[in-house]
């Protein structure tokens, strides 16, 4: 049962920081020689890692329930350059529900790209295909190969665009 909160500072910008926590069953911490982390991995049967967002921001919460996670960071910055979850992953914005086999974090782009099987879905619609990418910043998507979508027809009715495609 263990429980990791980190937090970033505020940013020069003067944008408030952020909370990030994860939870498993079982979480590995790996340093470099100067005993700055390198990587840290959560097992368990469902590790969670809940990004909070700044106060005032007005963004949602996102949440990725995972078996297997694994987070590599820069040694010289601290910052964390790539996460990777395997053996089933889930992830939680908002009404938005995702899930695949496989998923991988870029912090540098904010952007959660899920393989192996991803399906994507709200109240107004259902996205599959081999590869989804979620833009976790702006929540815009983008999928590709072999895309599926389906309309549930009751919610399309109520809008002329489904809360997944939000006009722009």
């Amino acid at each position: 049962g263990g429980k990791l909160v980190m937090e970033s500072p505020s940013q020069p910008s003067g944008a408030p920081g952020r909370r990030r926590t994860l939870e498993g069953n079982l979480l590995t911490f790996d340093f470099d020689e100067e005993g700055r982390l390198a990587e840290l991995q959560a097992r368990g049967r469902n590790v969670t890692l809940t990004l909070e967002p700044a106060e005032g921001t007005g963004e949602e919460e996102k949440r990725v329930i995972t078996r297997r996670f694994e987070a590599f960071f820069s040694p010289e910055t601290g910052e964390l350059t790539e996460a990777r979850c395997s053996n089933g992953v889930e992830f939680y914005q908002g009404s938005l529900r995702a899930e695949a086999e496989a998923g991988r974090y870029d912090p540098d782009i904010e952007r959660m790209t899920l393989t192996e099987a991803p399906k994507l879905w709200d109240s107004s619609v259902r996205l599959e295909a081999e590869t989804i990418q979620i833009d976790v910043a702006s929540g815009n998507l983008e999928a590709e190969g072999a895309v599926r979508t389906t309309f549930n027809q009751e919610d399309s009715s109520e809008s002329e665009s489904p809360a997944l495609f939000p006009a722009s």
